[in-house]
């Protein structure tokens, strides 16, 4: 096993992976890369090798691992577009891919008649960040390889570098889209201590049992465009909780929520219902008409007590970090119900 060092200042360049990796690129019949993130300089330095190596007759695939569910910046976007229209113009197997979880390996594979090897180790194929960064040489590995194999061939979650989002425009699904005038304010003073608690949701059992799913929905596959034939991440204030069908009866299927933090939320209760039967669905829970009302206000929280960063899936230790994991209800008459989210006071 060889260790190829990347720093900024090039001290030592005979063994500088960037050097190391033209050279792999250049004597390469097939080359995968797999990285979170990929730049605009490194497309600027080894786009056309990769190219040329599909001239070549040979196969290849990168991966950004961030870029389905995170977007990518304006000019990595189009430097790395370019290179992916390039590459399918030659070999329609080859190309520049995004998928709908996050990956956050980097992972360099290379093959030629003479070996097939790999290079794992801290470098993402950007090499901006300044960073002392170690990357280890070996023999390609098999269960590395079929890995590897099964993300290139999961066409449900993989999708074009061309149709992932350019980051601070409307499409990017980290933009907030829900406007002041679809928040409703009450002025009450409202003390949930002397109303009766109705039901008190887990929210840490619901990540657990599916973490990309409910308050994760941006980090999952995304929403299936039938024309198009592709996933498109959703909206990372998109919250939509699954219960269970003949869980939490008393919410009713449409109510009206008063939140502890003045807010006023229509929700609705869909999904699951007995064959025949759809209008009696109770399974899921979100707001009404829009399901970034509910999500702004329960991640909000969390954003503004420090527990969750932008972007992050929601798990135990954001719960730990707020205080709470319990969404309660309270009863304040003929469907409406007192909404409360933070620690015990």
């Amino acid at each position: 096993m060889e260790v190829h060092w990347v720093e900024a200042g090039r001290t030592h360049p005979d063994n500088d992976f960037r050097d190391v990796l033209r050279r792999a690129i250049l004597s390469s019949d097939s080359i995968d890369i797999v990285s979170g993130y990929v730049g605009t300089s490194s497309a600027t330095q080894f786009g056309h090798h990769l190219v040329q190596c599909a001239r070549r007759g040979g196969r290849v695939r990168i991966l950004v691992g961030m870029a389905g569910t995170e977007g990518l910046a304006k000019g990595s976007h189009e430097a790395w577009s370019s290179i992916h229209e390039q590459l399918q113009e030659i070999d329609a197997s080859s190309g520049v891919f995004a998928y709908m979880r996050k990956i956050h390996a980097k992972l360099y594979i290379f093959r030629n008649r003479d070996s097939n090897r790999m290079f794992v180790g801290s470098q993402n194929f950007n090499f901006s960040s300044g960073n002392m960064e170690l990357m280890l040489e070996s023999g390609l590995r098999r269960d590395v390889e079929q890995r590897v194999d099964s993300i290139f061939s999961d066409t449900s979650n993989l999708l074009p570098i061309t149709r992932v989002n350019i980051k601070g425009t409307s499409s990017d699904p980290l933009t907030r889209k829900v406007t002041l005038a679809e928040i409703i304010h009450y002025d009450d003073e409202l003390d949930y201590r002397g109303m009766q608690l109705v039901e008190s949701i887990d929210l840490r059992a619901i990540c657990e049992k599916n973490p990309i799913g409910s308050l994760n929905l941006y980090h999952g596959s995304g929403r299936l465009n039938s024309t198009m034939g592709v996933y498109t991440p959703r909206p990372w204030y998109e919250v939509e909780l699954t219960l269970g069908r003949d869980n939490y009866p008393g919410l009713p299927r449409d109510f009206r929520a008063f939140t502890d933090d003045g807010k006023i939320i229509e929700m609705q209760r869909r999904s699951g219902g007995p064959s025949g039967q759809p209008h009696l669905g109770l399974k899921d829970l979100t707001s009404k008409g829009n399901r970034q009302l509910f999500g702004e206000w329960i991640k909000g929280k969390l954003e503004r007590a420090g527990a969750l960063d932008v972007g992050d899936v929601i798990d135990g230790s954001t719960f730990d970090s707020y205080g709470s994991d319990r969404l309660e209800f309270y009863s304040m008459g003929e469907g409406e119900f007192y909404m409360r989210f933070g620690p015990k006071v």
